[in-house]
């Protein structure tokens, strides 16, 4: 008789909610199908891939050669799935939300603009309308932002009775390798020279290391920055009005002669930036590409090409098991909805002094290129590698795109190997590996 009565009662429970149980197991099932390609696409970042040059040469993983782009948190399908499911609900109808109306306003106050260019309270209106949408987005997709710009501002009278323990936490760098305390004041009078002048924060552009799609959000709210873009993009429907009210550097790129004209475009937006003749200050991320985030690879010409001031600033990556927001050998577009299936993300921000060429740092290193514009990027990236604790490297984005490629074939080739040792990788030293 109780086992009849269960059963009518979960039979009309089951009639009664029909609905919400067809739409619940639907949203499950798309959600389920969303994860498996999610995982899959990861996949092949987190198997080991290996390879032997010879039968001298010790075995190895394709993925320790390429530590600078390799993912190093963890890859757990039922995370993604468990996140996604709990999350989305909430994240996905905000962010589209977010999107339309910020496209929305910058339509409107863009169009008001043509007519009132020189109306300073439209610039403004504009302004933070760039800043106040993503900071929403970053609340609703968990993601804090911590500032440690005062960690590596230099010591005072006020702190010199502070704790010892905190001083170095918050004031200081701490050099791993010499265990020294260290400035950011006297890591750049070591490159800059001692009579460099700090007062001087005039700067032509920004440079920023590259770790995925986040720290151009925070760009947009810390410096309502322009960006480098295709000419098409200019034109692309909701975000076409967004680059333009961010004031981005429209370049075509089809041709040769589209390519060698953009150093002249890149140098003539610095110093139109620089002189005060435009309100938008353009970032890039001279690295070209993006990585695991604790590397800085070598930098391309464009920031450094025409030698004036450049405001430089580090985005670090909060090292987390689960998930990390630094895209290396993965997609930006898959990071980002990856990124949407975790509660809590942090990213460190951490804004340093403008960087201006002096002839005591061209004389002292000069080894360190043939141009002066090569000096200038190398002692750039010494800075910021001191200051952010970040490895240096010399790959390149065609070392990324050779790593790409063997894994999604699933093999790798001598001829790809050899290309690391052409360019005399100390990875293979630190492997024991010799050619």
């Amino acid at each position: 008789m109780l086992h009849s009565e269960i059963l009518d009662y979960l039979y009309n429970f089951l009639l009664n909610h029909l609905a919400i149980i067809i739409v619940i197991s639907t949203y499950t099932l798309i959600i389920f199908i969303y994860s498996l390609i999610i995982y899959f696409k990861y996949r092949p970042h987190y198997k080991p891939l290996y390879f032997q040059y010879d039968q001298n040469s010790p075995v190895v993983n394709v993925h320790d050669l390429y530590d600078e782009f390799k993912l190093k948190d963890k890859l757990s399908f039922w995370r993604i799935f468990l996140g996604s499911w709990l999350l989305f609900p909430i994240r996905i109808p905000s962010g589209i939300f977010f999107f339309v109306a910020m496209n929305i306003q910058l339509n409107y106050h863009l169009k008001r603009l043509e007519h009132h260019d020189t109306d300073p309270n439209e610039r403004k209106i504009i302004a933070n309308i760039i800043q106040y949408w993503p900071k929403l987005l970053f609340f609703v997709n968990g993601i804090t932002i911590i500032d440690r710009t005062n960690e590596f501002k230099s010591k005072n009278k006020e702190n010199e009775n502070d704790n010892k323990e905190e001083e170095k936490k918050y004031n200081n760098l701490i050099s791993e390798e010499s265990n020294e305390t260290k400035s950011y004041e006297e890591i750049y009078k070591k490159y800059l020279g001692d009579d460099y002048d700090f007062t001087d924060q005039k700067y032509s552009l920004i440079i920023c290391n590259h770790i995925g799609f986040f720290e151009v959000l925070i760009n947009m709210v810390k410096h309502q920055s322009g960006f480098f873009a295709k000419k098409e993009i200019e034109n692309y429907a909701f975000v076409g009005p967004i680059a333009k009210a961010m004031n981005c550097l429209f370049v075509k790129r089809e041709s040769d002669e589209d390519r060698a004209k953009i150093f002249e475009i890149l140098e003539k937006r610095a110093k139109d930036y620089y002189e005060g003749k435009i309100l938008a200050p353009l970032v890039l991320f001279p690295e070209g590409t993006t990585t695991c985030g604790r590397n800085l690879l070598k930098f391309k010409k464009g920031a450094f090409y025409s030698l004036l001031p450049i405001k430089p600033e580090i985005i670090d990556v909060y090292q987390e098991d689960d998930f990390s927001l630094a895209v290396g050998s993965s997609h930006v577009v898959l990071n980002f909805f990856r990124s949407m299936a975790y509660f809590r993300h942090r990213l460190y921000y951490i804004d340093l002094p403008v960087i201006r060429p002096t002839e005591f740092m061209f004389e002292k290193y000069k080894d360190l290129g043939k141009e002066k514009w090569q000096i200038f990027a190398e002692v750039t990236r010494k800075i910021l590698c001191e200051i952010g604790d970040l490895k240096p490297s010399n790959k390149h984005l065609r070392d990324l795109n050779r790593y790409k490629k063997a894994m999604k074939n699933g093999n790798y080739t001598s001829e790809d190997f050899l290309s690391l040792c052409n360019e005399k990788d100390p990875v293979l030293n630190q492997l024991g590996i010799k050619v």
